[in-house]
């Protein structure tokens, strides 16, 4: 499960424990997503660089909406919006994630995709199956 939601649900559907494992365990992935962007970024820039990595390349490279995300993380930890200002920000979010999936389905391009070869779904499936592994003996140690 990708969503941080059910995944909670179905834990707490388990048990309290298992509840509170499934919590603790999805927002800490969330949570290392900014570690897993950087690194990305210094590979990449590293290897489209020829092996040089500066900040100014780094930056260059570096998803900035990953700041903004930061950025309203702390505003919105602090308390500042109001109710009305959440009730706002959910309906522009739920907008914007809408736009954000259609955007992505009207750009891609199935020639582009059959020519990426098998490696990105490698890198996905591989780091889903060292999540879960994690996990469960992480589990397995607590229980």
């Amino acid at each position: 499960m990708f969503s941080t939601g059910p995944v909670v649900a179905v834990g707490f559907a388990y048990s309290e424990a298992a509840g509170q494992w499934a919590t603790l365990t999805k927002l800490s992935r969330n949570a290392l997503i900014g570690v897993v962007v950087l690194a990305y970024a210094a590979y990449y820039t590293r290897s489209e660089t020829e092996g040089r990595l500066s900040v100014r390349t780094l930056w260059e490279e570096f998803p900035r909406f990953v700041l903004g995300f930061l950025a309203l993380a702390i505003v919105g930890s602090l308390g500042v919006f109001s109710s009305a200002h959440r009730a706002a920000i959910d309906t522009a979010y739920n907008w914007l994630f809408l736009l954000a999936f259609v955007g992505l389905g009207t750009e891609i391009q199935l020639h582009q995709l059959r020519n990426t070869g098998i490696r990105p779904i490698v890198v996905v499936f591989v780091s889903l199956a060292i999540g879960s592994m994690l996990s469960l003996a992480l589990l397995m140690m607590v229980f």
